[in-house]
């Protein structure tokens, strides 16, 4: 990327070795190296795609974390990780005959972070590529969409070696932006690099309806009805993977078990138990009586409910693995924080789902800046995370939120450990290489929260003074007036 970018910019094509010339005016070293190690650089500390920039009289060091999600198995991980959706069979049975038939596999989709066409995951560590596209960015050179159409370049005739001595840390360390029909399975390489471009890293997310793998097996649904809600005087084992008792002991104990095979056996941090979609309706079982809170309305029905299974679970499994985490997301029937726990278990990791283009509306964003404010004054760690929703273009009308965004990465800022978006697409690029039409409009919105992640304190006013121009060119007036 360095060099392709170099020689469009100036038309120099450098050369790329692993033992630099001994007379050559100046080296850049990319990523961890015996030339590195000689200046002191280390990459142990630089996590979530955090890298430095280091110059000397006559070098320029970029230099992250770079290491393969699987380094042996490119699409895989072994027996129990399906390669594709038609691997998924052999794969369920491999986790059976491993684990047996008590709770349903959690990688059915794991193979969607892998581009099989770059031979690169999504969840790779490259720490080295941002600190190589931060000094593209510094000489002028931007993504705004994927491929040729998105692109701008400079043109240079020298390029200065900068005076530099920096390292950059995101301020949002889990940054993750699910594409519609492009995840990195389905995308092209264009749409890869893009993604890759903007910064991500989906690493550490909180998970998403995790008590589903308690739910699923048919054996489960046969063996232990009492794992799921009663309504009408039956247990609801299908709608949406389930519905789950949060009053079941026997729930409590094999949602633990669960959780420390993950701990264990795949080395995973944060394991998910929150409801499956569509907990509307309160269980009706007498263990459940009174335990609901009708009188909070539909965003609190369930609030004390809910998250009373998710710290205990935090409590008991923090018993044997100290330093993971058990997640939920406060969302639907228990968006409000709970009444009755004061403060939450060290080991609960949790965020808040919402749209941050409705914050445009005073009274939407002071309900969610409410409920924020209520869950830290619980959290010992004083962190959120955040699950958003840039699905507008599914209206068919362009919406533009750009300081919004800004306004809320500033609030954000010092109180969150990550965020999860879902990302509407009309194609996947890897069958339709044209721009896509939803991102017309919400590559803009999609840029800045990503440059955003990382600097929330970034200036949003010069950042747009910069993009219309640079997007628009002759147009820039009369577009820039349309985004107002």
């Amino acid at each position: 990327e360095l060099q392709k970018y170099v020689e469009k910019v100036s038309g120099a094509k450098l050369a790329v070795t692993n033992i630099p010339g001994k007379d050559l005016p100046v080296k850049i070293y990319v990523g961890k190296s015996p030339f590195t190690d000689k200046l002191g650089l280390d990459n142990k500390d630089l996590d979530h795609g955090a890298y430095i920039m280091m110059s000397g009289t006559d070098y320029l060091a970029l230099m992250g974390k770079d290491t393969d999600y699987f380094q042996e198995k490119p699409g895989s991980g072994g027996e129990v990780y399906p390669v594709n959706s038609g691997d998924r069979k052999r794969a369920g049975e491999a986790w059976v005959k491993k684990h047996g038939d008590k709770w349903s596999t959690p990688f059915m989709s794991h193979f969607k972070a892998y581009n099989a066409k770059m031979g690169i995951w999504s969840v790779d560590e490259h720490g080295s590529l941002n600190a190589v596209n931060d000094f593209l960015r510094s000489l002028g050179v931007e993504w705004y969409m994927p491929g040729d159409f998105g692109e701008i370049l400079p043109k240079m005739a020298s390029i200065p070696l900068p005076k530099i001595d920096k390292t950059v840390r995101p301020e949002f360390a889990s940054r993750h932006m699910g594409f519609y029909q492009n995840a990195p399975f389905q995308a092209s390489p264009d749409e890869m690099l893009w993604q890759l471009r903007l910064g991500l890293n989906p690493n550490g997310n909180l998970g998403g309806h995790g008590i589903a793998n308690m739910l699923g097996p048919e054996k489960i649904k046969k063996e232990h009805p009492e794992y799921f809600a009663l309504y009408g005087g039956r247990r609801e084992t299908e709608s949406r993977g389930g519905k789950p008792c949060y009053s079941s002991q026997g729930l409590m104990e094999s949602s633990l078990g669960f959780a420390r095979l993950m701990f264990d056996q795949y080395k995973e941090d944060i394991v998910s138990l929150m409801p499956t979609d569509g907990y509307s309706y309160f269980c009706q079982c007498d263990l459940c009586r009174g335990k609901d809170t009708p009188a909070r309305g539909n965003d609190g029905m369930m609030s004390d409910y809910v998250w009373d299974f998710i710290n205990h679970a935090a409590a008991e499994s923090a018993k044997t693995h100290p330093g993971k985490k058990i997640s939920c997301y406060a969302y639907s029937t228990y968006l409000l924080p709970p009444e009755k726990i004061e403060t939450f278990h060290p080991n609960v990791a949790m965020g808040i789902c919402q749209h941050r283009s409705r914050f445009g509306d005073p009274a939407v964003r002071k309900k969610y800046l409410d409920v924020r404010e209520a869950f830290l004054k619980k959290l010992p760690g004083k962190k959120i995370g955040t699950y958003d929703y840039y699905l507008d273009p599914r209206s068919g009308v362009p919406v533009y939120f750009p300081r919004i965004i800004a306004e809320d990465m500033k609030w954000l800022k010092g109180k969150v450990h990550g965020e999860y978006m879902e990302v509407y697409r009309s194609a996947s690029s890897a069958n339709n290489p044209k721009p896509d039409p939803a991102l017309a409009a919400n590559h803009l919105n999609l840029w800045l929260t990503a440059r955003l992640y990382w600097d929330p304190d970034r200036d949003a006013e010069a950042m747009l003074a910069k993009y219309f121009p640079d997007f628009y060119g002759p147009a820039e007036r009369e577009l820039k007036a349309f985004g107002e």
